[in-house]
């Protein structure tokens, strides 16, 4: 058929320019350490196989660390190129989950594949392909269960896997949402309580296992993020505003409101002995400015989902990527009209969970545009999803 040798010509032409876009990002891009807390978490742990900070998450600079002891910083670009293959692997994954045909599905992850973030980030040690890897693996995961049922095993993998990205991204517990809504609304064989206590119970101790043994592995002992608090109070200050306004990040107003409380201009923003202060004062914030609180949250929301534009300004070439990327999530609302008129389904809400899990803890804590990018991926691949409907040969039969 001309139209599928068509597909097929077209589907040759991205990935020959999906990998030549990587070889060229991973040519000509520098290397850059704009996380500098990771990159010196991953030189520690290459150094001493240990990771000393309780600051953040320890799973991501220890796998940078494992490349950085195994090849340099040319081992931490092949394990970020890997991290990148597994997103272009897992939007695929979803999207045949979803029953999209193969060809579709393959040029919808090769479309994706080339989001300039991801491509750039296989160079930039930070969180982002780190974090859109085990988003989207999650939400697959949660896809098969959807799909074929409810299984221990199933159970296990979904726990391990938030487990995982719970070593990660502090803000991951949240994501227990989809994840309930998932297991409830999965075709269950047996007694259905049951059933669900045993998943559930799986699901719950394979998470534990994955944080706790990544802690041990890495850390010596099992420990918190002590970065809860300070988030909390970044995000709930009277400097907050001025902070998200100016720096689209409220960390800035951490210090000055600091001083405004009578301490001394060396005082360490990270000590530990301050997240009882940050929670008890931000707190307090919130019970004393409730209105202003709750327009922070809106500004939370326009900071998340505006153009990040802290590097470049809006007016310059970079400029308009950002903001050509930052309509993303207003693309995919499009969508969700235009296609109104398919069938909306339970996997259909399974998104609009991961949206709601996703995005709440940053309107309570601090908020930042790169945060938005692994949700961006995720919508753009339920947008695919929609998209493929509208066609009599986007899906395919049930199999």
């Amino acid at each position: 058929m001309p139209g599928r040798d068509q597909s097929r010509n077209l589907l040759v032409f991205l990935l020959l320019l999906v990998i030549l876009t990587v070889s060229g990002a991973i040519v000509a891009v520098p290397f850059t350490t704009p996380m500098g807390g990771f990159w010196s978490d991953a030189q520690q742990f290459a150094n001493t196989g240990h990771i000393s900070s309780v600051f953040t998450p320890c799973g991501y600079p220890a796998l940078l660390g494992l490349g950085l002891r195994a090849g340099g910083r040319t081992g931490i670009v092949a394990i970020q190129l890997l991290l990148y293959v597994l997103i272009v692997a897992a939007i695929y994954c979803i999207l045949r989950l979803l029953r999209v045909n193969r060809i579709i599905a393959m040029m919808g992850a090769g479309v994706l594949g080339l989001h300039p973030e991801l491509v750039i980030s296989i160079k930039k040690i930070w969180d982002t392909n780190i974090t859109t890897a085990l988003l989207l693996l999650l939400c697959a995961a949660l896809l098969a269960v959807l799909r074929h049922g409810l299984t221990p095993m199933r159970a296990a993998l979904t726990g391990i896997v938030w487990g995982l990205s719970i070593n990660v991204r502090p803000n991951f517990p949240a994501l227990i949402l989809p994840v309930a809504f998932a297991f409830w609304f999965a075709p269950l064989h047996g007694n259905r309580p049951r059933t669900l206590l045993v998943s559930g119970t799986v699901t719950l101790f394979g998470a534990a296992f994955a944080v706790v043994l990544v802690s041990i592995l890495v850390h010596g002992s099992f420990y918190v993020p002590q970065n809860g608090p300070y988030n909390f109070y970044a995000g709930n200050n009277a400097f907050t505003e001025r902070a998200l306004l100016l720096n689209l990040n409220a960390e800035p107003s951490i210090y000055p409101s600091l001083l405004a409380e009578g301490f001394p201009s060396n005082v360490n923003v990270y000590d530990p002995d301050l997240r009882p202060y940050y929670v008890a004062h931000a707190l307090l914030y919130i019970r004393r400015h409730l209105p202003e609180a709750a327009k922070l949250v809106l500004l939370k929301l326009g900071t998340l989902l505006r153009p990040d534009t802290k590097i470049y300004p809006l007016p310059s070439p970079g400029g308009m990527v950002k903001v050509f990327l930052a309509l993303a999530i207003p693309f995919w609302a499009v969508t969700l009209v235009v296609c109104r008129g398919c069938p909306w389904g339970r996997k259909d809400w399974l998104f609009l969970a991961f949206l709601v899990a996703y995005v709440t803890p940053f309107l309570l804590t601090n908020s930042d545009p790169r945060f938005r990018i692994p949700l961006d991926v995720l919508l753009l691949t339920h947008a695919i999803y929609r998209i493929a409907k509208l066609s009599p040969f986007g899906l395919q039969a049930a199999e």
